[in-house]
């Protein structure tokens, strides 16, 4: 009864679209009653190790050709898909807009963290089969104390240990022995997954390096690999991707990469389909960087679909910017000036309510010195309001209300990092400046990503007093 079984059209070997070999031809399989159960038998027999998710409705594309099976109901215990209920071969109802898709988990990816601990340090933990388990110290070793640190996108170990720090439930892994070349624990020598004969006396915990770096360090434009970012301990296995072109999603995600048409090249984004939750986090995290002066930090976003959560960024606990809702299959920069001293930025996508909820991040940069060009509302204890400043050659300074409109002011706002203005107001009605007055005759169209793109009388030419200075409020 045993049939193959194949994953196609998907990034990876672990996922794609499911098809069968029966009677000599390759068929797709319809989404109709497709559950977890039955892509656990799937997985189960590609000889993975485990099952991460399932799509419907042509998620990796459609197929061509025959539709083999419909209605499919798998107990769990099945050695093969062909051992399932199912409709008769052939039978079905369907279209290849219903082709399933599954996707599994192989051995080298299994997720690792670090718990009741710190950043850097803690009990570490494996996640196999949808559990997180510990790891035995029996043929532990500082060789395999590294990989596991670079894995979660540290230097390196510092020390191991057994002990105090123990946990309840299950341990996955024995006599771990890596020769320190690998990139993950997975890929390491051990007994197999759940053998052991230890407690959790025997519980291996970690201590990292924590590398302080340059700034210089944050710089990614995710070409070929996610940089010096990383996916924090703790975090849930929901992580950003990278990709290059359409995402595939349905009504959300980008259609390409910031850089379009110039370039065709990468960037990285949430994937908010099932079986992620409303209000699941996807975390990226830098690593610890030094400035000795104030830095610009900007980075590229894309927030495209009807259910989009939000965005924050913060700088440890502290936010920078949090953006929010759908706008559209546009890129935005966002750009920030970061005071001196130690810093570790996080990016957190939130789903939304359904798929159409994808983030997309691309091109973070750094430059030493404020940003040039930047803008900000003060007078008021509120930061979508107040009079309109912006930086230049080391200096703030306001901006003149001639010919200042609504597309001027939606440019700020979105600079800024909200969705859309309220309203503006001329006649220093919401404060006036004392020293420079930066800009006049400022005309956007209103798809800049920030003022000093507009059209404008020159930095500092102007014919205004600062009885004509501009407010701005905005909201999201």
């Amino acid at each position: 009864n045993s049939i193959q079984v194949r994953l196609v059209d998907g990034p990876d070997y672990t996922t794609g679209r499911l098809e069968v070999l029966y009677q000599g031809v390759w068929g797709t399989v319809c989404d109709d009653s497709f559950g977890n159960v039955d892509g656990e038998v799937v997985c189960r027999q590609l000889g993975f190790v485990g099952f991460n998710s399932y799509r419907s409705n042509a998620y990796y594309g459609m197929g061509v050709g025959t539709i083999w099976l419909d209605e499919v109901h798998c107990s769990g215990n099945e050695a093969s898909l062909a051992d399932c209920y199912h409709n008769a071969w052939g039978n079905h109802d369907c279209s290849h807009s219903e082709d399933v898709s599954v996707s599994c988990q192989d051995v080298n990816s299994a997720p690792v963290r670090l718990v009741n601990g710190g950043v850097n340090f803690g009990r570490l933990e494996v996640y196999y089969k949808y559990t997180w388990g510990t790891v035995c110290d029996d043929g532990f070793n500082m060789d395999t104390a590294d990989v596991i640190c670079r894995q979660l996108g540290f230097p390196g170990a510092s020390s191991y240990s057994n002990g105090p720090n123990t946990a309840n439930g299950t341990i996955w892994l024995d006599d771990v022995r890596c020769n320190g070349t690998e990139s993950t624990i997975a890929a390491c020598q051990h007994s197999y997954w759940g053998h052991h004969n230890c407690d959790h006396s025997e519980d291996v915990s970690l201590f990292c390096h924590y590398a302080v770096v340059d700034i210089n360090g944050l710089n990614c434009n995710f070409e070929t690999n996610f940089c010096n970012w990383n996916f924090p301990s703790g975090s849930n296995m929901y992580q950003w991707r990278r990709h290059s072109g359409y995402t595939g999603s349905s009504s959300t995600g980008p259609s390409h990469d910031h850089t379009y048409p110039y370039s065709v090249g990468f960037y990285i984004y949430t994937e908010t389909s099932s079986p992620r939750n409303f209000g699941d986090q996807f975390i990226l995290q830098s690593p610890t960087v030094h400035a000795s002066q104030s830095f610009c930090f900007s980075f590229w976003y894309n927030m495209n679909g009807y259910t989009i959560n939000e965005l924050r960024v913060e700088d440890y606990s502290t936010n920078i910017v949090t953006l929010r809702g759908n706008r559209g299959d546009t890129w935005y920069q966002y750009r920030a000036n970061i005071a001196s001293g130690n810093h570790q930025l996080k990016f957190i996508g939130v789903a939304g309510s359904s798929f159409t909820g994808d983030i997309a991040i691309d091109d973070i940069s750094v430059t030493p010195g404020l940003c040039d060009g930047q803008v900000r509302l003060v007078g008021f204890n509120n930061s979508s309001l107040g009079l309109l400043e912006v930086y230049h050659n080391g200096a703030w300074g306001t901006v003149c209300d001639d010919y200042f409109d609504l597309n001027d002011a939606r440019v700020v706002c979105r600079q800024l990092g909200f969705r859309s203005v309220r309203t503006y107001e001329c006649c220093s009605r919401m404060g006036s400046g004392s020293a420079n007055i930066w800009l006049d005759d400022v005309r956007c169209s209103g798809n800049e990503n920030s003022i000093g793109q507009c059209g404008h009388g020159g930095w500092g030419f102007h014919n205004c007093g600062h009885s004509e200075d501009v407010g701005v409020e905005c909201s999201n």
